[in-house]
């Protein structure tokens, strides 16, 4: 729950799941957490813009007369400091948010017609957000489209090969001053043709593990997510109040990798990629890659056949695990510098928008969230 709106999920359940007792919602309906550690510092409000189970950490809530129903989010956001009042502690220090003191919340509404234009102020404002995201989006996957034509598929080679592609002239994707960066011929390798002076390797060549404690510094606890980055832990506070070997973190710099070698979802290697530096679990690995391979390694952990390996490694049927002998031995295709140096460049000009964009959104998300209960009062 980590946006306001919500289209998908990380996880996903089956229809038959869906009808064996997990709770659907419709669109539109608004969802609020009450049970967990990130109540121990915010209270999310998400929107579902689709049909969505939810477990029992969730309370789901729609509009009842008099109350609009697009207003509904929104007075739940300007009414945030209050809800973060509500939050106890339930046990191992998790938040929670009882029922019927939700209920008992206090609130004023405003006409149904204030609601609306209300609604349509802020729903403008988080239109933008989106646009921004989907924009994002759509940068990120030409660059994932990029890196598979470019280094799993090898196109361009093909390109060349069946004379698609010639000197001094320039094809969808492929500048003309690309041309002599491919070769033009794929020769045989164990894994397979590769593009001829390329080398096969593995992930060790571009790697290596780091075990640098934490010690007595104060760090930001980490996690890795599933969409490739080391994200602060929601698990913080408990790790400050429980942990006595906080200084036996691994330390995490910007550029590192991590993962956890015996989670279920072993597939969950993040990279830090603010410039700050911060602490993951003893139980994590920790590795940095060569520093012109950071964004190939990023990329290579995305593709299919990295993650195949990676489920091919795993052992256990019931906890899996991966050690970094284990990680560092995954086969990979290394090409020429002079290619990755310039599949670089454009990533990082991709990157430099994506995050004008984020931090445009940031931005309006405070705008909103500060003016929201200003406005709700009649105080603007």
């Amino acid at each position: 729950m980590k946006s306001f709106r919500i289209y998908d999920t990380q996880d996903h359940v089956t229809e038959l799941g869906a009808q064996n007792g997990t709770r659907e919602v419709k669109k539109g309906t608004v969802l609020l957490l009450t049970r967990g550690m990130t109540l121990l510092n915010d209270v999310p409000i998400c929107v579902a813009m689709r049909p969505l189970t939810f477990n029992q950490d969730v309370k789901a809530l729609t509009a009842r007369g008099g109350l609009c129903p697009e207003f509904l989010p929104y007075l739940l956001l300007a009414k945030k400091r209050d809800l973060l009042g509500l939050v106890d502690l339930a046990g191992h220090g998790t938040g929670r948010i009882n029922t019927d003191e939700l209920k008992g919340l206090d609130v004023s509404l405003p006409p149904v017609s204030k609601q609306q234009s209300i609604a349509q102020i802020f729903r403008t404002l988080d239109d933008k957000i989106e646009l921004n995201r989907r924009m994002n989006e759509t940068l990120e996957e030409m660059a994932r489209a990029l890196f598979k034509s470019w280094f799993v598929d090898f196109d361009p080679v093909r390109a060349k090969m069946e004379g698609r592609w010639r000197r001094g002239e320039s094809l969808p994707g492929l500048p003309a001053d690309l041309y002599d960066l491919f070769p033009d011929r794929l020769v045989p390798s164990e894994l397979g043709d590769i593009p001829e002076e390329w080398i096969v390797g593995s992930f060790g060549d571009l790697i290596e593990q780091r075990s640098e404690r934490v010690g007595g510094r104060g760090v930001t606890v980490l996690s890795a997510v599933a969409k490739g980055e080391l994200e602060k832990s929601d698990d913080l506070f408990s790790k400050r109040v429980y942990s006595k070997n906080l200084d036996k973190y691994l330390l995490v710099e910007q550029w590192d990798f991590a993962f956890n070698p015996s989670r279920i979802n072993i597939g969950s290697i993040g990279m830090l990629k603010e410039d700050f530096f911060g602490g993951v679990s003893p139980v994590y690995v920790v590795f940095r890659p060569l520093s012109k391979f950071r964004w190939f390694l990023e990329f290579s952990l995305k593709a299919t056949n990295t993650k195949t390996w990676i489920a091919t490694l795993c052992s256990g049927s019931v906890r899996q695990s991966l050690s970094f002998s284990d990680f560092a031995s995954i086969p990979t295709v290394i090409p020429p510098e002079g290619l990755v140096d310039f599949f670089n460049e454009i990533w990082e000009m991709n990157l430099s928008s994506i995050d004008i964009r984020k931090s445009e959104a940031e931005t309006l998300s405070e705008l909103r969230d500060s003016l929201l209960p200003k406005l709700i009062a009649g105080n603007v």
